[in-house]
């Protein structure tokens, strides 16, 4: 009696890994297909990456290097110090202070500044430079806020008029649609106009 031979199903494609399959989805083909996507997408990624990383790119000094417990600031590069990621993940206040070498009131060319690193040189003293790098964090910070904010208060008057309906629905969407028919420095200037009490620096009395 002869063995009948064993026949096994043909083995399939090899599995590819998961960051492959990832990167090969239609999703993210349809995104790499388009040019202005992916030009956002590296700008938002290279904003980030100046928003992190900061410290290192704009070298705290002054009030800021002592609040880092830092004799020199060369130590912020340094990934085994406490400074380093003190400065990465929480700087003091006084980093967010825009660097001042000097108080002369004219501008100072790139060339002309010796004191500190000023590619984008000074204006009444202070380094352009160092608030651009780290005015990177304030906007990330604020950006986070207010989509938070937009969400939640998006989130209550959307379940409200779908929840109720009716004439209550009809006025909450005339009332959105006003404000979206209003240029958005118009209605800036609004708020700012009827809450320059409330503000501090806005009331001109």
């Amino acid at each position: 009696m002869t063995a009948l031979p064993v026949t096994r199903p043909p083995a399939g494609p090899p599995r590819q890994p998961r960051w492959s399959t990832f990167w090969h989805s239609p999703g993210i083909r349809k995104l790499r297909r388009n040019r202005l996507a992916m030009t956002g997408l590296f700008i938002m990624v290279l904003f980030g990456l100046v928003a992190l990383f900061a410290p290192l790119l704009a070298r705290p000094s002054g009030d800021c290097l002592r609040d880092l417990n830092m004799n020199s600031a060369r130590q912020i590069y340094n990934p085994l110090g406490g400074a380093f990621w003190r400065g990465i993940l929480r700087p003091p206040k006084s980093c967010y202070a825009v660097e001042r070498p000097n108080f002369s009131q004219r501008p100072t060319p790139a060339r002309e500044v010796t004191e500190t690193f000023a590619p984008f040189g000074l204006v009444g003293g202070y380094n352009i430079y160092y608030g651009l790098i780290w005015g990177t964090r304030t906007a990330l910070k604020l950006s986070f806020i207010i989509v938070g904010i937009t969400v939640l208060i998006g989130v209550i008057v959307g379940a409200i008029s779908g929840f109720y309906g009716g004439w209550i629905d009809n006025l909450i969407q005339r009332f959105i649609d006003v404000i979206f028919a209003m240029p958005g420095l118009v209605l800036t200037i609004v708020i700012l106009t009827i809450m320059r009490r409330k503000l501090p620096g806005m009331d001109p009395t």
